[in-house]
């Protein structure tokens, strides 16, 4: 006989009615007081089973702990820094999140920041309520014709291309993991990221924020633009150095910026570039439609039903749920697969082809489907502008082509456990670069990076890591450390290996501070030096 289990869903915040309905239709018992806060939010939860929030209620370990029967957890939204997501984990509660819920109206609000841009819309409006009639003062350009770069090609950079190819503009893009035919797919000319800014009149940003794309336009890129350019930021504000964009607004370099994110939310109203005559700012209003609120709270109500009702658990964030203690038995381990995942991103060059991860003795004890799928996360987070999971990165990966396997190694290692990530990725010129980073876990907690390509080596994977292939001949080192010393950059740590004398060594350094790229080319004109990459690990 099947046992009737009753759930029961509170919304604590003002999420669309539409989610309500969607709950009760499955049979769960709704809740819904939004703005309930302290111990009348903590009394509630006594007897729920699911939780659906906005970006109000903060969802932190008293709350998690104040609702024992809590299941899953929903966020009608993308962002989730409101939910403490690994004391959920631990509790084994599924966090859901809508990714897709704002593409549309994220999409249409780049197109109509790019148009107001143009035609210099908010100034005239601001003038005219002012009591002036200044039409020469606002004299605009059109688009068509124009030539719209776009850098960062997934789902909504994708939709903005689409947009602008039916406003007669000629689009090229750039996105280091996309394939050219997927890139013409949406009327769009894939190009290298110089080519990009060489090109475009207009430049809109649609990439993640995190360690590779941080300033991504600083004062040398917005040089290589084209004189007269109008930005577009829509994504997330750290993308731009605020002040490399002053200075070439004030230059007239760029003729205009339209900025719905800052990097300081919110910022400073006074500021210059807010206040700026050639910049159009608006607070952050990508996702802030009708219908994007309609359609998160839909799909949240969806989702919340169906992982409730039928175990089905779809957009979750965090890993399937599992107990804490299998949970903190695999950490160590989660952890390694997702930074030697990130480290193989930034140190390989190309469009990702396979991934292959072998896994040698202890490690076996754990799950390694979630582990590949850490691997995956660590990998596609330097990739995708979206949401990063271990549940849909295996989806992303496949949706990018690349194939993945894996492996249990038997016989003998040095050591007791063992994770060897292979990454293979097509270059430009189509030859393949295959790169081998091997990790292991040193006593209860201790990740360590232990081979590069068969070279032997000792990090641990955290920080701002140089590594650098070169030939094993003496004065390497010596040249390397004068470089660093001249640029002011400090060693923290330092790991050597070799095959044989005098062949191929790999050298790795933990800096102390962050380096920059004028630097590391400087390394990369030395002589025995033929590979130099630079990664950040959290």
């Amino acid at each position: 006989m099947t046992q009737f289990v009753h759930h029961k869903v509170l919304i604590s915040d003002d999420v669309h009615e539409i989610c309500k309905a969607r709950l009760e239709a499955a049979g769960i018992e709704v809740d819904y007081r939004p703005g309930l806060k302290g111990t009348e939010l903590l009394a509630a939860l006594k007897d729920c089973t699911g939780l659906v929030v906005r970006s109000a209620t903060r969802v932190t370990r008293e709350i998690i702990a104040a609702g024992p029967k809590l299941q899953v957890i929903g966020r009608a939204g993308v962002g989730v820094d409101n939910i403490d997501v690994e004391e959920a984990t631990h509790h084994g509660i599924a966090v859901l999140n809508t990714p897709e819920g704002n593409t549309t109206s994220a999409a249409e609000h780049t197109i109509g920041m790019m148009m107001a841009l143009s035609r210099n819309i908010p100034q005239a409006c601001a003038a005219m309520k002012a009591g002036k009639w200044s039409r020469s003062a606002f004299t605009g350009t059109e688009v068509r014709g124009k030539v719209l770069g776009v850098i960062g090609l997934g789902k909504i950079g994708r939709e903005v291309a689409r947009r602008a190819r039916g406003l007669d503009m000629n689009v090229v893009c750039y996105d280091p993991m996309i394939s050219p035919a997927a890139a013409e797919a949406t009327g769009a000319q894939l190009l290298p990221l110089d080519a990009v800014l060489e090109q475009a009149d207009y430049l809109t940003l649609h990439i993640p924020s995190n360690a590779n794309t941080h300033h991504l336009l600083d004062a040398d890129r917005l040089n290589r633009c084209k004189t007269g350019v109008r930005i577009i930021n829509c994504a997330r504000g750290e993308i731009i150095d605020t002040d490399a964009l002053l200075d070439a607004l004030n230059s007239g370099k760029v003729a205009g910026a339209a900025l719905d994110v800052f990097e300081n939310e919110p910022p400073d109203m006074t500021a210059p570039i807010i206040q700026h005559p050639h910049t159009i700012v608006t607070p952050h209003l990508g996702a802030s439609t009708a219908e994007a609120q309609h359609l998160v709270a839909e799909q949240i109500g969806q989702l919340v039903a169906e992982a409730l009702t039928t175990g089905t658990i779809r957009n979750a964030i965090n890993m399937f749920p599992m107990d804490r203690q299998t949970y903190e038995r695999a950490k160590p381990f989660l952890r390694l697969a997702e930074r030697l995942g990130s480290l193989q991103a930034q140190v390989c060059d190309g469009q990702p082809v396979s991934l292959t991860l072998e896994y040698f003795g202890d490690v076996l004890e754990h799950p390694t489907g979630l582990l590949t799928a850490s691997v995956l996360v660590g990998m596609l987070k330097q990739l995708e502008s979206g949401t990063v999971n271990l549940v849909n990165a295996p989806v992303l990966a496949q949706e990018r082509g690349i194939r993945v396997d894996e492996m249990r190694r038997t016989g003998d290692d040095d050591y007791n456990n063992v994770v060897t990530v292979t990454y293979q990725t097509r270059l430009p010129s189509g030859e393949t670069l295959t790169r081998r980073i091997a990790g292991s876990v040193f006593g209860e907690d201790s990740p360590r990076v232990v081979r590069i390509d068969g070279h032997s080596c000792d990090v641990i994977p955290e920080g701002r890591l140089l590594i650098m292939w070169n030939r094993d001949v003496p004065g390497v080192i010596g040249e390397v450390a004068t470089v660093l010393g001249t640029h002011n950059v400090n060693i923290a740590f330092g790991s050597y290996g070799r095959d044989v004398p005098g062949g191929l060594a790999v050298m790795v350094y933990v800096l102390d501070s962050d380096i920059e790229e004028s630097t590391v080319d400087t390394l990369r004109k030395l002589k025995n030096l033929h590979t130099v990459k630079y990664a950040r690990l959290a």
